[in-house]
């Protein structure tokens, strides 16, 4: 019995009424199921452990990222991962080429960190961020994509030092 097998029947059903009308290999069902398995074990770093609840939660709002041409046509994607998007912003800007895509997942934005994160992206050479609203699965509620083209280098004084970013971070 393969690990995807104890993924319940309607979590199942849900995961393929995502996957058909994505541009997905075959092969990316069985991976997901495997993903769910992993998630509902207790010691999974989240709180959500229901398979059913995190093919929403968990696969649903990340599969939502494929609206963005960019990241669905990309070949290569750095997951960064650090909260906030302030964090992730530098590190992208150091991991990130010309002409690359930041696309920072965002419940709620509210106005200081928009604005906190739009004097980040121009310290770091990026546009302007632009937000795309959406809904990744019913009763989700609403989402935005913040999103900014990497325009120009990065200044030498990034990365800065440890603990700095913290210290005084960007657009604060």
């Amino acid at each position: 019995m393969k690990r995807s097998d104890q993924v319940p029947s309607r979590a199942r059903k849900r995961l393929r009424e995502l996957l058909k009308d994505l541009p997905a290999p075959e092969s990316a069902e069985e991976a997901l199921l495997s993903v769910l398995v992993s998630l509902s074990d207790e010691h999974a770093p989240t709180a959500v452990n229901d398979p059913l609840q995190g093919v929403d939660v968990h696969i649903a709002d990340s599969l939502v990222g494929l609206k963005v041409p960019e990241l669905r046509d990309a070949r290569r994607i750095a997951d960064l991962g650090s909260g906030c998007g302030i964090p992730s912003l530098v590190l992208a800007a150091t991991l990130l080429r010309d002409g690359g895509m930041v696309v920072a997942w965002k419940a709620n934005l509210e106005p200081a960190e928009a604005d906190a994160g739009a004097f980040a992206a121009e310290a770091l050479g990026l546009s302007a961020p632009e937000l795309l609203p959406v809904n990744p699965w019913p009763k989700g509620g609403r989402r935005n994509l913040v999103l900014s083209r990497k325009i120009s280098p990065t200044p030498d004084r990034f990365p800065r030092r440890a603990g700095i970013a913290v210290k005084r971070p960007l657009g604060l």
